[in-house]
């Protein structure tokens, strides 16, 4: 059985859940999915950039409203 193309959205994200919250290892990953190592790290290289962009912009809101502005 030849490797997929890609990761589905849920995969890519039970992938990077998997290798941030549990430790499990990129390869062993990619190996369970039947995809690339590069594909499973692409994925959590765009998970991780999310979450702190998303940590930011909340921050930011969240500083502006205690200063009195409107978001």
């Amino acid at each position: 059985m030849g490797l997929k193309n890609d990761l589905s959205h849920r995969e890519k994200v039970m992938a990077w859940e998997a290798h941030r919250t549990m430790g499990i290892e990129q390869n062993d990953i990619a190996m369970l999915y039947g995809v690339n190592n590069g594909r499973v790290n692409e994925a959590i290289k765009a998970i991780d950039y999310a979450v702190a962009n998303t940590r930011e912009i909340y921050n930011i809101v969240r500083n502006e409203t205690a200063q009195g502005k409107k978001a």
